[in-house]
């Protein structure tokens, strides 16, 4: 099983219904700050979390403690606040039985008793009758969710509602309507808006409901966002039907290209990672987690298989390209591109695509995508490529991610050839790029020698440092090795002639 978080945001909500997740929003903190200080007063230690992990510590939340924070009105989401507040303090007790120099959770309140932010509201699950749900209406296409943030005290007369909730349907492996009444009801209901990419994957929750799990409501910048953690089963993998290619671009930006299975291109378009700092040994900046999930819904949308640079072996020499003078007209740093790829890696994995593939960049901002013609002669200007040959135009910073996209594509269309000759003592295979020379009997089975041999030349080339030299017979044999590993089973692309 893999997991990956939606975010969908709670759309145009009224007075009413922003006052009551404002205030529901602001319980929720203060109550569970009051659980940290009261953990923090009585001197919550390791043992807690040593014999039972964060279900024990729900169960430090006695009954005394328990029936205090009814002074937060924090009813209907109680379960859900001791579960995170589990969740919080065994991270912590964690982090301690392992000998760090940690602190104790800080407070959510300044001195004055002014809250300094606000905590999302963790919904332990998705359930009709409590906590949050998803709701569809089938006719008009549109999303819902109910959302349970009133006690009874607080709870709303239905008014007239009914109409609107005539088509919906939950989300939800009971697949019952909601039923309609008069009674007090302790919770709001609110249409979602989201994009593309979010919507596949609701569509998925209509067939496979228990897809859905926990949830969170977050408030950034004044309007209020639902982030719900979903299920993947593994057989949920998403097979890919296009091409992504992701370059580095002028102004700390990502180029990206997603074509078809032909090399036609579908979709080109920027990835700003505004105001780009250096990597110093910690934390990502959060530009590139938010870049990585930009690219993996793009990705989802497409079903690409995506296609990275490997800059860890050479070079793009994309920094000796004139783009332009300032910082505004810098290259994407190679350590800022180096760090996407990792986090890239295992959101692709979560969203239920294969990992991406890293290939050579040698010659992606010279080579012309339509002829492949390789010439520096071709870059006519700081912002277009004219190929000297076909007459082919591309802007210049797309030319990257464009040649990526087509990899695979070029690979797939020019197999390996491996020479065949017969002799009186047996088979010999040979390929001169890689330095293959493999004498054979009829004895032996010939795709699982060739498969151990190619994988203990391609070894022994990265143990040389074969990305390190500069003759041209080693950059081919380079090249040939990252096509070779961008297959799953590069046997099946062996052609012997």
């Amino acid at each position: 099983m893999s997991y990956y978080t939606i975010t969908l945001k709670l759309h145009q909500p009224g007075k009413l219904k922003r006052e009551i997740l404002q205030s529901a929003m602001e319980n929720y903190t203060r109550a569970f700050d009051y659980l940290l200080r009261e953990a923090e007063k009585e001197g919550l230690e390791a043992e807690e979390f040593r014999n039972g992990g964060k279900y024990k510590l729900t169960k430090w939340v006695g009954k005394d403690l328990s029936a205090r924070l009814n002074q937060f009105q924090v009813q209907p989401f109680k379960d859900s606040l001791k579960l995170d507040f589990a969740m919080t303090m065994s991270s912590y007790l964690e982090l301690k039985e392992q000998g760090r120099n940690v602190g104790f959770p800080g407070s959510y309140e300044d001195a004055q008793g002014r809250l300094k932010t606000l905590r999302p509201i963790f919904f332990c699950r998705c359930d009709v009758n409590r906590d949050y749900c998803l709701l569809y209406d089938e006719e008009k296409n549109r999303y819902y969710v109910k959302l349970y943030l009133l006690n009874q005290r607080s709870a709303l007369l239905r008014d007239g509602v009914q109409s609107e909730e005539s088509c919906l349907k939950y989300i939800h492996k009971s697949g019952q309507s909601p039923e309609r009444n008069a009674a007090r009801e302790r919770f709001i209901l609110l249409p979602l808006s989201f994009g593309t990419s979010q919507e596949a994957y609701l569509k998925r929750c209509l067939d496979n409901p228990e897809m859905l799990k926990t949830a969170r409501l977050i408030q950034r910048n004044g309007a209020f966002f639902l982030a719900v953690n979903l299920e993947l089963p593994d057989e949920e993998k998403l097979e890919p039907e296009t091409f992504m290619g992701v370059s580095r671009g002028p102004g700390n930006s990502l180029s990206v290209t997603v074509t078809d299975a032909n090399g036609g291109v579908v979709e080109i378009q920027t990835v700003v990672l505004q105001g780009e700092k250096r990597l110093r040994g910690g934390r990502p900046p959060a530009e590139i987690y938010l870049a990585a999930k930009r690219i993996v819904e793009k990705a989802v949308s497409y079903r690409s298989r995506v296609i990275l640079e490997n800059l860890a072996e050479y070079t793009d020499k994309a920094t000796d390209l004139d783009f332009g003078r300032g910082k505004d007209q810098r290259v994407l740093r190679k350590s800022t591109y180096q760090a996407f790829e990792r986090i890239l890696t295992y959101k692709l994995d979560f969203a239920g695509l294969p990992a991406p593939v890293q290939v050579s960049p040698f010659g992606i901002f010279s080579t012309c995508p339509k002829c492949g013609l390789n010439s520096k002669k071709s870059i006519s200007s700081k912002e277009m490529f004219l190929c000297v040959s076909c007459g082919a135009a591309y802007q210049l910073k797309y030319l990257g991610s464009i040649n990526l996209a087509n990899k695979l594509i070029k690979y797939r269309k020019d197999d390996i050839k491996i020479k065949v000759v017969n002799g009186a003592s047996g088979i010999r295979l040979s390929n001169e790029i890689l330095g293959l020379d493999l004498q054979m009997t009829g004895t032996e089975d010939i795709m699982i020698h060739l498969n151990r041999n190619i994988k203990d030349l391609i070894q022994e080339a990265k143990d040389g440092g074969i990305y390190r030299g500069g003759r041209r017979e080693l950059r081919k044999k380079w090249s040939l090795i990252q096509k070779i590993e961008s297959y799953d089973d590069f046997t099946k692309h062996i052609t012997f002639i």
